[in-house]
């Protein structure tokens, strides 16, 4: 308690020399209209007032200051960032007479959560040749994970509202959403009629739902993504790497997750990709809970978050069948008794997925999740293969392929109805067999661009993290393989006007690739063959029935890539290990 008073009364004094400077630049020299100008340099005085007092007088560390400056300096700047942003938005709804209010207000709820980082983390000190322990280490990153998501959002929402963060598929989700919340259930518009929907399935939208009233109670939704996707699921990645490889690896496997931009980036869109980790692999952690505590609940638990995780993302249906597979055969091997809890989550699996199948028949006679699937295979993996055979671009092929469903007999505006998918199955067999070659071409091309992203400054360019130039980018595999060796100029050209951003990618996620490839021989557990599978299954579904030439923009690092990658960077470099870890 002395030490939270010392704390505070030292925060106090930072916050009054903060108050104080703005007040008087904003009064004397910048003016009201420039009063954030003079906010930050309050701040800059806060932040080295704040470090020397706490050094000194309130947490009083011996050593180790430079390294704790640097920290310090780091957290304050996001925090800074943070606290501006928060600032701005609140200004903006209360008016700049209210401004010093507004950053008294701001400055005291930031000092309690600094309060508990500074103690627990920052500022703790240790004997001299005492490593932090893994979850101190870890504590931080997700803090720091957190605040970087957080003040990302706010540059976004106070630049562009929430336009940027709902694009593409998110806004049908959010059309469904907002029909769950007005109470027309689970339909779309179509010719100015409220339709069932059968081609998407619920799992998004119903999370969607309670924020679906306007922008600003979907901002809610994206702070709270935002949280989860921060905090929660690098942790998630932390305790499967534990589990079954070590902790070091671990740990690396979260600092990866925790910063990895596409990771960062669906932390916050209304789309699905982010939901649908956090259930898959909080499902994965409740299983390894059900088997090592012998708990039905955990069990439950997994089988009901992974079939939730199949509503949100039904193509991938495969993909969680394998991680059920992969839980159940590591059950078998270390105890055959375990099954049931196997069997446990099969049943509420089932139970999870069983409505929607029944809803589906009602409405198109098919027991099926959705329209995706054989719909995917037709309009996107086909498209790019035409792209390639006719040298177009992948957009008017899709569009050109829902024109000609007719000739196979499905009306074009059913496309996306499940009732005809083995129409546009066999269609797009046929069609992929006549063109095997192009095949053979495209499929190693499009996992290339899996495993080695090249979207990033699509992104960064969407959260104005770069100077929007307003011109299209084209992925430089799917140039190359469109135009041979002619598309190398293209690619160097595209290169420049994306500021070399996706070659430092690529080299990124190459190396990611290669050390995976590597750990893998190194992580000694039967799990990695699951693993192992889990990553294969998910780059074909993404690939094959998922997105065709544009997967490169929608696509995150694979997490399990990264625990096999930290295994061998962990291998080669013993100071990365915790030997003293349980």
């Amino acid at each position: 308690m002395k030490l939270f008073i010392r704390f505070f009364f030292t925060g106090a004094a930072g916050a009054v020399l903060s108050l104080a400077i703005t007040w008087a630049l904003t009064t004397f020299v910048v003016g009201t209209a420039h009063y954030f100008s003079a906010y930050l340099v309050g701040i800059a005085a806060n932040l080295l007032f704040n470090f020397v007092t706490y050094t000194l007088a309130v947490f009083k560390t011996k050593h180790d200051h430079l390294r704790r400056l640097a920290v310090f300096l780091w957290y304050g700047v996001i925090m800074a960032f943070l606290q501006g942003s928060t600032v701005q938005l609140i200004t903006e709804h209360v008016g700049v007479q209210r401004y010093l209010f507004v950053i008294a207000g701001v400055i005291a709820f930031f000092a309690v959560l600094n309060f508990f980082v500074f103690k627990l983390s920052v500022f703790k000190e240790r004997p001299e040749g005492v490593r932090a322990r893994a979850p101190e280490i870890l504590a931080f990153v997700l803090l720091c994970a957190v605040l970087l998501r957080v003040a990302i959002l706010f540059h976004v929402l106070a630049l562009g509202g929430v336009g940027p963060l709902v694009y593409g598929d998110a806004m049908g989700y959010r059309e469904l959403s907002t029909n769950l919340a007005t109470g027309n259930g689970f339909a779309t518009t179509r010719a100015g009629m409220l339709v069932p929907e059968v081609f998407r399935t619920p799992g998004l939208p119903l999370l969607l739902a309670p924020f679906a009233g306007s922008d600003s109670s979907l901002a809610i939704y994206f702070f709270v993504l935002a949280l989860l996707g921060g905090a929660l699921f690098p942790y998630l990645v932390y305790r499967v790497g534990k589990r079954f490889v070590s902790v070091g690896v671990a740990l690396g496997a979260a600092i990866l997750v925790a910063f990895e931009p596409q990771l960062v980036f669906f932390s916050m869109y209304a789309q699905t990709e982010m939901p649908f980790m956090l259930f898959s692999y909080g499902a994965l952690c409740l299983a390894i809970l059900a088997y090592d505590r012998g708990s039905y609940l955990y069990a439950a638990g997994a089988g009901a978050l992974l079939g939730y995780a199949v509503l949100i993302r039904p193509g991938f249906f495969p993909v969680c069948i394998v991680t059920l597979v992969a839980i159940l055969g590591y059950q078998l091997w270390k105890e055959r008794t375990m099954v049931r809890y196997g069997a446990v989550i099969v049943l509420l699996l089932m139970v999870v997925l069983a409505p929607w199948y029944v809803r589906t028949h009602e409405i198109t006679g098919v027991y099926a999740l959705s329209g995706a699937g054989w719909r995917n295979v037709y309009t996107d993996y086909l498209a790019s293969v035409r792209a390639i055979e006719h040298h177009t671009d992948f957009s008017s092929e899709k569009h050109s392929l829902k024109q000609d469903a007719e000739a196979i007999g499905v009306p074009t505006d059913q496309v996306d109805n499940p009732a005809y998918g083995k129409l546009l199955r066999n269609a797009s067999l046929k069609e992929l067999w006549a063109h095997k070659v192009t095949v053979l071409k495209l499929e190693p091309v499009l996992l290339f661009s899996f495993f080695t992203q090249d979207g990033y400054y699509y992104q960064f360019k969407r959260l104005y993290l770069v100077p929007n130039d307003e011109g299209s980018h084209t992925s430089a595999t799917f140039a190359l393989l469109n135009k041979g060796v002619a598309g190398i100029r293209d690619v160097i050209a595209e290169a420049g006007r994306q500021l070399f951003i996706p070659i430092l990618g690529r080299l990124f996620t190459i190396g990611i690739f290669l050390a995976a490839l590597i750990g893998f021989f190194f992580v000694k557990t039967r799990m990695r063959y699951a693993f192992a599978l889990i990553i294969a299954l998910s780059a074909l579904t993404a690939t094959a029935i998922g997105l065709g030439v544009e997967a490169r923009l929608r696509l995150p690092v694979e997490p399990l890539l990264f625990l096999f990658a930290v295994a061998a960077c962990v291998k080669f470099l013993p100071v990365l290990r915790f030997p003293h870890e349980a």
